[in-house]
């Protein structure tokens, strides 16, 4: 992992940062980021319904420990 945050663009400390992978019409977008901008950054899916990066990022965890127990 890189540990830099593609959306404020700063070098964070050693696992500062995590990837959210996304599946669009195109491929696959990746967004490495920090916490704080995780909270801060909202994404909108086709049904208009908005999250915050962060509350994606950890949704798609929780199912995946769900789908792994």
């Amino acid at each position: 992992m890189s540990d830099y945050c593609a959306l404020c663009e700063t070098r964070r400390p050693e696992g500062g940062t995590n990837h959210l992978v996304l599946k669009n019409d195109d491929g696959r977008v990746w967004i490495e980021f920090c916490e704080p901008c995780g909270k801060e950054e909202i994404l909108t899916n086709a049904e208009g319904e908005e999250k915050s990066v962060y509350d994606i990022f950890w949704e798609g965890i929780a199912e995946r420990d769900k789908n792994n127990a």
